[in-house]
């Protein structure tokens, strides 16, 4: 069964002509290890960002065991459920 889930998620930045990420559906099981590979701007990184709550979906969802992430405490779900490491982090 799946913990974490996209469900034809989109997201489109403000003032962007096109969306960085688009309908996009997967589910992530827990104890799995996962790649997320593609080309240079090909929504690598706004897409682990969605799946950490850095940023909501502009369409679809994003459902961690069972609850929406628009409806979670963010703050919390980051500190108590999920991690993500930063390429360059200063």
């Amino acid at each position: 069964m799946s913990i974490l889930t996209l469900e034809n998620v989109s997201y489109t930045y403000k003032n962007a002509h096109r969306a960085a990420v688009s309908n996009v559906s997967c589910q992530f099981e827990e104890g799995n290890v996962y790649a997320i590979v593609g080309p240079s701007g090909s929504g690598k990184s706004t897409l682990l960002s969605l799946l950490a709550g850095l940023d909501l979906p502009t369409e679809g969802k994003a459902v961690f065991d069972g609850d929406s992430l628009a409806n979670l405490n963010l703050d919390r779900y980051r500190r108590e459920s999920i991690s993500m490491i930063f390429q360059a982090f200063h």
